[in-house]
């Protein structure tokens, strides 16, 4: 009886032979018994590969020896397939997309890489950062930027792959999920409270006070607290969050703040309950195309897993513009 083994016929006997020879045969035999045939020579090959031309003919040679025949016809012009080499053709161009197949999924199964970018105010950024080796740790591939602008930047151009706001946007094919709630408060150094000692029954305006710039006057505390401050003139008015927790920790004066954030400076002091009016919530904000990105994905869900476990630390964002 005949068989056909890669395009070669042979008996009974030669085909138990060539089945038992076969359990020797690896990829990187294929691979270069693949890349003679791409390239027409062993002389291509071994540049393609990167490896000498002695090198190349030891391996076809190791490789028909186990085969029980010739995969090429030496030339001039090169190297021709024979029947058997012809018969193993697309076999091999067939372990290769298997093999890259293999490669493709075990690098996404150790994790998304590359950059991805985050726009936050300053006290998230601050809280970021404090976990970030957590996710480093998991995805070392992973690279983020992150940007606390005061400017809120735009998803939909792509100046950023995820956002964390407190307003939520009127247009756009954006995902949007509420991370967390949030209350403000006045606060204040224990050295100026010993100072100034703080009566809730006497007008806000009897105090030095820190608040942001003219260009920040569309803050929700910003419209509820200047009215009560008039006529008189805060003593310190700064751009960034930082600035002002600099200057109350300093001892210059008042100033509101997210709970959770001035709860975590011991100099300072909280000196009022919690605001019920400025209340406000924070969302996180990606557009629907970038999230087929598995690196935004992963951002996405960690976010929402960081603010779950650690909701008691987290470091609200300030800025609540609805």
């Amino acid at each position: 009886m005949k068989l056909c083994v890669y395009g070669k016929l042979c008996t009974d006997a030669e085909a138990t032979s060539f089945v038992a020879r076969e359990k020797h045969l690896n990829w990187d035999d294929a691979r270069i018994f693949l890349a003679v045939a791409t390239a027409g020579s062993y002389a291509g090959a071994a540049r393609g590969l990167g490896l000498t031309h002695p090198t190349i003919g030891r391996r076809i040679q190791h490789l028909e020896s186990t085969l029980g025949g010739r995969l090429f016809d030496k030339s001039g012009q090169g190297a021709a397939l024979t029947p058997l080499g012809e018969g193993l053709l697309e076999p091999a161009q067939a372990m290769e997309q298997a093999s890259e197949g293999f490669r493709i999924t075990a690098r996404e199964a150790t994790g998304p890489k590359g950059v991805v970018r985050i726009s936050c105010g300053s006290p998230m950024l601050s809280f970021l950062v404090e976990h970030l080796s957590d996710l480093y740790a998991s995805y070392p591939e992973l690279r983020v930027e992150l940007d606390d602008s005061t400017d809120y930047v735009n998803l939909s151009r792509g100046e950023a792959d995820v956002a964390i706001r407190s307003k939520l946007p009127e247009t756009g094919a954006l995902r949007v999920k509420k991370l967390i709630g949030a209350d403000m408060a006045i606060f204040a150094s224990h050295e100026y409270l010993m100072a100034y000692p703080f009566d809730p029954s006497e007008p806000l305006a009897r105090y030095d006070w820190i608040v942001h710039d003219e260009r920040m006057s569309h803050y929700p505390y910003m419209r509820w607290l200047m009215p009560k401050l008039a006529p008189t003139s805060p003593r310190l008015r700064v751009m960034r969050r930082y600035n002002q927790l600099e200057a109350m920790v300093s001892g210059l004066g008042l100033g509101m703040l997210p709970v959770v954030e001035g709860a975590r400076f011991k100099a300072l002091k909280q000196v009022t309950p919690a605001i019920p009016e400025l209340r406000f919530s924070q969302y996180i904000l990606a557009q629907e195309a970038n999230l087929r990105s598995s690196r935004v994905r992963l951002l996405w869900g960690w976010l929402s897993d960081l603010v779950k476990h650690h909701g008691s630390a987290f470091e609200c964002a300030y800025k609540n513009q609805k």
